[in-house]
């Protein structure tokens, strides 16, 4: 096929998109136009015109129009089943999949500097990886942070190992950078005391604010799974709640009786925090905001913050 660059002419082109690439088996229908230029060019519709070649890029992934085949390189191939594989299979939450995700978009460019393209992913070794810190480093990246991406790219050759994908594992011989070992701030007896008679329970945000207090405090929940319970997950009389944490996974926790009292008492209350103008369906959280909605994990920390200035100076 043969493109005349130097006229305008519209392509016509159906492309049929496996499941394997984009996940869907829709035939989509798309008119391009190469406006006349001799030079390479990069149109608003993603087409590439270099020559007689022409190109369409989708996301990261470009389209051959000439037989229109996928070009599709085995390392990105591999890094999107991956993603899926720790969305679906492992049921990480969608944050972790974000950051696994931005890990290896960083890796790739990182692989890209080094090969000048993108090599196969069994092609690349323990020493290609080992460059991997020292660029993000160079980026801008703290310690901290790299550890997170290391960690990422870890698991990432782990389940290429265990897919068969790589017939051994190169990340596994590459060690992360050291972080500063800091001792865990805490609060005394006598602040926590304290902590909870800062909250003035005869409104319903104080015995919302206190309930919250006491449930984080004794049950020693996260605040993500603090946000997620539902009014019917708190079994009062067994004084226990049904949590489900990273994964996916459930498990029973048991509540103390101050706590056990403070959430009482809020559900008592907890219908008049729900807004008079809200107009949708009923909230089935057990903890809300002052919109009657879902609370956030940022207002909790608020809430907490807000007490723990009052009653003690160590650093939250």
């Amino acid at each position: 096929m043969t493109v005349d660059v130097y006229s305008t002419c519209k392509v016509q082109v159906f492309i049929g998109i496996f499941q394997e690439i984009f996940s869907i088996s829709t035939l989509f229908y798309q008119n391009f136009t190469f406006p006349p230029n001799p030079t390479p060019y990069i149109s608003a519709s993603g087409i590439k015109v270099e020559g007689c070649i022409t190109q369409c890029v989708i996301g990261n992934f470009p389209i051959n129009l000439i037989n229109l085949e996928p070009i599709m390189n085995e390392l990105y191939l591999s890094i999107r089943h991956f993603l899926e594989y720790c969305e679906i299979e492992r049921a990480y939450s969608p944050r972790t999949v974000d950051g696994y995700r931005l890990a290896l978009e960083q890796f790739t460019d990182c692989m890209k500097d080094l090969y000048g393209e993108l090599p196969a992913v069994t092609s690349i070794t323990a020493h290609d990886i080992r460059v991997f810190p020292g660029w993000l480093h160079d980026n801008g990246q703290v310690n901290n942070t790299i550890r997170m991406k290391i960690a990422a790219v870890k698991s990432f050759f782990k389940y290429c190992l265990k897919k068969s994908i790589t017939t051994n594992n190169p990340a596994a011989v590459v060690s992360s950078p050291k972080h500063d070992k800091k001792l865990p701030s805490f609060l005394q007896q006598e602040e926590v005391s304290a902590l909870m008679d800062t909250f003035d329970t005869t409104t319903p945000k104080g015995a919302r604010d206190a309930a919250i207090a006491e449930l984080l405090y004794s049950c020693g929940l996260r605040v993500s799974e603090l946000t997620a319970l539902n009014a019917d997950t708190v079994n009062a009389n067994d004084q226990q709640v049904k949590i489900i944490g990273k994964g996916g996974k459930e498990r029973i926790v048991p509540i103390g009786t101050r706590a056990i009292t403070a959430l009482r008492h809020w559900l008592s209350m907890r219908n008049q925090l729900r807004s008079s103008s809200y107009k949708g369906a009923p909230e089935n959280a057990l903890f809300l905001s002052v919109r009657g909605l879902r609370i956030s994990s940022a207002e909790v920390y608020r809430i907490i913050h807000a007490s723990m200035r009052e009653v003690t100076e160590t650093r939250q």
